[in-house]
């Protein structure tokens, strides 16, 4: 009797290469469902993987399923086809400084909703609560 090794088939370096790379996609944040990376996998398997430009289009048309994901998937693609230094490593990150003030003062409530023109915008939210608290006993199946 011989183990389950001896079952499964050859696995060609594309092969092995399409699935690491769907690994990659998931990894930078690009949900990349089995099923696409199969279909990727069985698309290089017929171009082979010699011009970029064919696993290129071939990955971005199976593994990329939403239009804000392109860039990643440019950055993922550099990265790990062409062994290129990462872009995301150049960019630094920006900063966001936000402040919170919470305003427990109730008299400055209107009849428990608070007035958006107060929040500057220069980052600094107020947070206001409401005594009488109506949503929370609401049952919102009932809406349409």
């Amino acid at each position: 009797m011989s183990g389950p090794a001896s079952n499964e088939a050859a696995v060609t370096p594309a092969e092995r290469m399409a699935v690491a790379f769907g690994r990659v996609l998931r990894g930078a944040g690009i949900a990349t469902p089995i099923g696409n990376v199969i279909t990727f996998t069985e698309s290089i398997a017929r171009l082979g993987v010699d011009r970029r430009d064919d696993v290129y289009w071939a990955g971005r048309a199976t593994l990329v399923r939403r239009p804000e994901d392109i860039a990643l998937f440019d950055r993922a693609f550099e990265v790990f086809w062409n062994q290129r230094r990462s872009a995301m490593n150049d960019v630094e990150a920006e900063t966001f400084h936000l402040t919170i003030n919470v305003d427990a003062d109730e008299g400055s409530m209107d009849d428990g909703r608070a007035n958006a023109a107060d929040d500057d915008d220069d980052g600094s939210i107020t947070l206001r609560f409401s005594t009488i608290e109506t949503l929370r006993t609401k049952d919102f199946a009932a809406y349409s």
